[in-house]
């Protein structure tokens, strides 16, 4: 006897239902590592002895200061390109000199944290997934319990404290170079000097 035919739409709510359900255990999951991590961080604030600084700086290396050309060379081109959309607008209106206001405000408020924050992402949260997946496949992480050590304190607080001094600085070179961007552009294209676009920016 042939099996009835389900309904398309039982189908999908059934699929929704299912895909829910792994989200929210995803996410209890992932509050529980936080949980871990920040319960952790507490925990070794107290005891300076069990600080890991050599972890610390290793990281703080690969994840801020390897990561500068790519966070400097990508918000430069968007403040360049923030600017030359701005001035092709803002001509139309005679307003050109904006331009400066748009590229700052733009930096300074949103662009330089945003696009650190996806480059870190991208870039470093994979680096760490990857370093940190293929230990844990070699049983590298059960060595580590079997000799009696915290995974955590070994491989993941040192990894957020790097991140944690190095998102604010690399922001902060986030918008400079996309507020250089934007100055080279209206000097060459709108001529408007270096110096003006200081006291604008002010």
């Amino acid at each position: 006897e042939p099996c009835p035919e389900l309904n398309p739409v039982v189908i999908l709510l059934e699929r929704i239902g299912a895909k829910m359900q792994v989200l929210a255990a995803d996410l209890r999951e992932l509050l529980g590592f936080i949980g871990l991590t920040l319960s952790g961080l507490l925990g070794n604030l107290l005891r300076p002895a069990r600080w890991r600084l050599t972890a610390v700086a290793a990281q703080i290396e690969q994840t801020g200061i390897d990561a500068i050309p790519i966070v400097a060379l990508l918000t430069f081109m968007v403040g360049a390109v923030i600017a030359f959309l701005g001035a092709t607008v803002l001509q139309t209106f005679g307003a050109a000199i904006f331009t400066v206001d748009l590229v700052a405000f733009s930096f300074l408020r949103e662009f330089g944290v945003l696009l650190t924050a996806i480059l870190m992402a991208g870039r470093t949260a994979s680096a760490f997934t990857a370093q940190i997946g293929s230990m844990k496949a070699n049983e590298e992480i059960d060595a580590i319990r079997a000799l009696g050590l915290n995974p955590l304190e070994l491989l993941v607080l040192p990894r957020v404290i790097a991140l944690l001094i190095t998102l604010p600085a690399l922001t902060f070179i986030a918008m400079l170079s996309g507020l250089l961007g934007g100055a080279m552009v209206c000097a060459f294209s709108l001529h408007i000097s270096p110096t003006m676009f200081i006291s604008m920016l002010q």
